[in-house]
C-alpha cells in the first residue's frame, strides 16, 4: 500500500498561532493518527505574518529593536535581515494588532 503524503500549507491564525506553529500541530496530529508523509509549506495572505513565512522560508536572520507604537509606547520588534537586504512586518513594527486592542477599549467611551 502507498503511504499518503500530505501538504499542509495554512496561514496564520490571527491574534492567535502563527502559520509554522500551527503547521507542526497539524503535522504532529496527522503522524501521531495515521501513516502518511508529511510536507509543511506555511504560507501568508499578504496580511500580518507574511513578512515572517517569507523570512523564515528564505532562512533569513532575524534581530529584535525597540521601536514605537503610534501612541508612542516602545515595544519590541522583529526584522529580518538576508542579502544586505531587510523584510520588515510593518504590523509588528508599529504594533498594528496592538493598537486594535486600543481602540476596541475606547470605542464605547467615544461612541
Amino acid at each position: 500500500m502507498k503511504i499518503p503524503k500530505i501538504i499542509i500549507a495554512p496561514d496564520s491564525f490571527k491574534n492567535s498561532i502563527d502559520a509554522f506553529s500551527i503547521s507542526e500541530i497539524i503535522s504532529k496530529e496527522l503522524k501521531d493518527n495515521i501513516n502518511c508523509e508529511v510536507e509543511i509549506l506555511p504560507v501568508g495572505d499578504g496580511g500580518d505574518g507574511t513578512a515572517t513565512v517569507i523570512a523564515k522560508t528564505l532562512n533569513a536572520k532575524k534581530k529584535e529593536y525597540i521601536t514605537y507604537d503610534p501612541l508612542k509606547r516602545s515595544i519590541f520588534s522583529p526584522i529580518w535581515y538576508l542579502n544586505n537586504k531587510a523584510i520588515i512586518e510593518m504590523a509588528d513594527v508599529s504594533d498594528c494588532l496592538g493598537m486594535m486592542n486600543v481602540i476596541q477599549f475606547m470605542l464605547p467611551v467615544v461612541v
